[in-house]
């Protein structure tokens, strides 16, 4: 990864819906108890950062493990089922 994507990527989570919805949350369960929001932001900070950095390892891991486009489909076949199964089980539990 060029110094140019990574910048570009790590702008893109300023637009992630997701991190959003955490951080608002967050916010809305903490703010008029007695968290200090530093505290909070630096509870977030710690926990994120060794998720973002397995999460990345494993991508690209993945990227260079998975080369040629058969393993592609095998792989995205894979994921598909997998996400599958979480929807329903977060549906049906």
């Amino acid at each position: 990864m060029t110094t140019a994507t990574g910048a570009a990527t790590a702008g893109l989570q300023w637009i992630n819906p997701k991190a959003w919805m955490m951080a608002l949350a967050a916010t809305g369960v903490f703010a008029g108890g007695s968290v200090p929001m530093p505290a909070l932001a630096g509870v977030f900070f710690v926990v994120a950062l060794p998720c973002v950095l397995v999460w990345a390892g494993l991508g690209a891991g993945a990227a260079r493990w998975i080369r040629n486009p058969a393993a592609m489909g095998w792989f995205n076949r894979g994921m598909a089922v997998l996400l599958l199964l979480s929807a329903w089980a977060a549906v049906f539990w």
